[in-house]
């Protein structure tokens, strides 16, 4: 058998046979991912604050690439939802060591005690850390959300 017929009927056999993309293929970028969190509406940021920082609703929902808008409730240890507080959002991909080339905003709402409005920016699909540098009234803490944005 000729070396040429050997290669050829391997890359079939193994489905490597250069058939056209139908463009109905799904990335599968985090299949495997173990480190992300599961988006259902409330997930909690891991901090070890006594604020609680929860994920309300995002769109779209999971989050992904692209501009995502969160809505975030920040509750105190009585779980009252606190006012007054300002944060810094820090998107970053560790795995590439890059961040987002936007940065979010942080909007309080009027409407309902402890709630805020951001958008976030996944600029690429893949494993993300979201660092909510939370100040309520001078009291400092760190939350981390990490997702997964398919794309």
């Amino acid at each position: 058998m000729r070396p040429g017929i050997l290669i050829v009927g391997l890359f079939v056999s193994l489905g490597l046979g250069g058939c056209p993309s139908t463009g109905t293929e799904t990335s599968n970028v985090c299949g495997d991912e173990t480190r992300s969190q599961t988006y259902v509406e409330g997930v909690a940021a891991a901090s070890d604050s006594d604020y609680l920082v929860q994920l309300m609703s995002a769109d779209p929902a999971p989050p992904n690439v692209n501009e995502n808008l969160w809505a975030l409730n920040i509750t105190d240890a009585s779980e009252m939802g606190v006012e007054g507080c300002t944060a810094t959002l820090t998107p970053f991909m560790p795995d590439h060591g890059h961040g987002s080339s936007a940065t979010p905003s942080w909007v309080e709402r009027s409407d309902e005690a402890g709630y805020y409005d951001t958008d976030v920016l996944f600029i690429m699909p893949g494993y993300w850390e979201v660092t909510v540098e939370l100040d309520c009234g001078g009291d400092v803490s760190e939350h981390l959300f990490a997702f997964c944005a398919e794309g």
